[in-house]
């Protein structure tokens, strides 16, 4: 027994030489921090500073990235005694060494740790570099064996294709009674009757002795601290109801108005494929508290198909630059228009009367704009969120001030920026796994494509 502890001791106090690369300060500035918390020796070669200093001064999308990592870095040279940066090279058997390729200088340097550094000490068990630049890995592997190669994974998400559990479902519910409180349902939640349950997650209950997904009699809770709330069937978001266009009831729209019509939601996330209904509910629910905030702000990503990311080359001003991202945010409005006018509304609420000037209710907001400004009394909508960097979308919801509510809507499978189709450094669900289940923060998974059945066929199998 004493034994094993002493190997427990040993595996724990065990200390690498630790050398990152520039992709993986920008991709978390904080992992310098992780590092070090490890007792390791961090050793960064003097390219990555030349490189993060390039970053920095072109303007890159990754430049706050780049200067926040120079705060940490010259912190650390100061504080560390485990934190160097190195400026020699060993270029032997390194044939295609190039001086003007930062790779060859890092690998360079890289070799020159291993063998001046690593093989003169018995203090260090490994020396490990840790790149996001797979074909850099490649490289490194394959010129220096004997060190340990790897991604940086420490902020990855364990599971990203499963976002969240579309909901729990509880059968034989005949014997629960709900009671009455402030105008609306609910009972006590018990663990061991409803099993586990997240915070703000939909419980579907049937009283029959098997679950009917089309059956209307079922009861919809949702969690709400140590209560289940029910959700009204007659839920409606302006002139929109939970609609399913065939193909069975739509309950995770049931949910999905509940939180954009719940002010105890300050942000919420809307995650599904094309055609299901994001963009336009979300909307509604804007026109339907247009009373309760000062102003309604929508934006989106400006990224073309083609994965650029540009205003300058439309022609006119702002606003006429915005004009091709907005127009899904347009077509929504006039829908919205159209079944007022159906339903002899007095106000059709067009888009164009709405947005017509700078001091309008509802606005549209660049996100290339939102750093400095805090954003108070408002709904903010951030369509096609899936096109954001972790960064970014933490810049985004870090804006909001008391009284706001910020909804993203988008398809984290359907992304139009090469960087981000690795899920797990997707802005959108980066920041679902490290905010569910808060009582503020609601996500809803809509399945059920009602554009047509085409779109739910191609969301599924392409």
């Amino acid at each position: 027994m004493n034994r094993k502890k002493h190997e427990i001791d040993s595996q724990e106090e065990e200390m690498n030489i630790i050398v990152p690369d520039t992709s993986v300060l920008i991709r978390d500035p904080k992992s310098l921090l992780h590092f070090l918390k490890q007792k390791n020796l961090v050793l960064l070669p003097l390219q990555v500073l030349i490189e993060l200093d390039n970053i920095k001064d072109r303007g890159y999308d990754s430049a706050p990235e780049a200067r926040e990592v120079s705060v940490i870095i010259e912190k650390y040279q100061q504080e560390r005694n485990n934190f160097r940066i190195i400026d020699s090279m060993s270029q032997k058997g390194l044939s295609f060494f190039d001086p003007q390729k930062g790779d060859h200088v890092i690998l360079a340097t890289l070799q020159y740790i291993y063998n001046q550094i690593y093989k003169k000490s018995s203090k260090y068990s490994k020396v490990k570099f840790v790149s996001q630049d797979r074909n850099l890995r490649i490289l490194a592997r394959q010129i220096l064996p004997e060190v340990i190669v790897e991604e940086y994974k420490f902020d990855k998400l364990e599971e990203v294709k499963k976002i969240e559990d579309p909901f729990v479902q509880v059968v034989n519910f005949k014997d629960e009674i709900l009671s009455h409180k402030n105008g609306y349902k609910y009972c006590h939640y018990s663990k061991i009757r409803h099993g586990i349950i997240h915070e703000n997650q939909l419980l579907i209950c049937t009283r029959n002795s098997y679950f009917d997904v089309n059956d209307m009699t079922n009861i919809l809770l949702v969690k709400k601290g140590k209560i289940l709330k029910e959700i009204d069937k007659n839920i409606k978001a302006d002139v929109l109801t939970p609609y399913s266009n065939g193909g069975g009831i739509n309950w995770m729209q049931y949910l999905a108005f509940q939180h954009l019509l719940d002010p105890e939601i300050k942000a919420l996330f809307l995650v599904g494929t094309a055609g299901t209904g994001k963009t336009l509910i979300t909307i509604a629910a804007a026109l339907h508290q247009r009373h309760d905030y000062s102003r309604i702000l929508c934006s989106r990503p400006a990224v073309f198909m083609s994965n650029k990311d540009e205003y300058g080359f439309i022609p006119g001003d702002l606003n006429d630059k915005m004009t091709p991202w907005i127009q899904p945010i347009r077509q929504s409005f006039n829908f919205l228009s159209t079944e007022r006018k159906k339903l002899n509304k007095k106000d059709s609420l067009k888009f164009e009367d709405l947005f017509e000037s700078d001091t309008s209710k509802f606005q549209i907001v660049p996100l290339n704009y939102i750093r400095g400004v805090t954003h108070k009394d408002v709904i903010f909508i951030v369509d096609e969120a899936q096109n954001l960097t972790p960064h970014q979308i933490k810049t985004i919801i870090t804006r909001m001030g008391e009284n706001s509510k910020i909804i993203f809507t988008g398809d984290p499978f359907q992304v139009d920026v090469p960087k981000l189709r690795d899920e797990s450094d997707n802005g959108m669900i980066y920041a679902i796994s490290k905010l569910k289940h808060h009582p503020m923060i609601g996500v809803v998974y809509l399945e059920k494509a009602v554009r047509s059945e085409l779109a739910e066929l191609a969301g599924k199998l392409l």
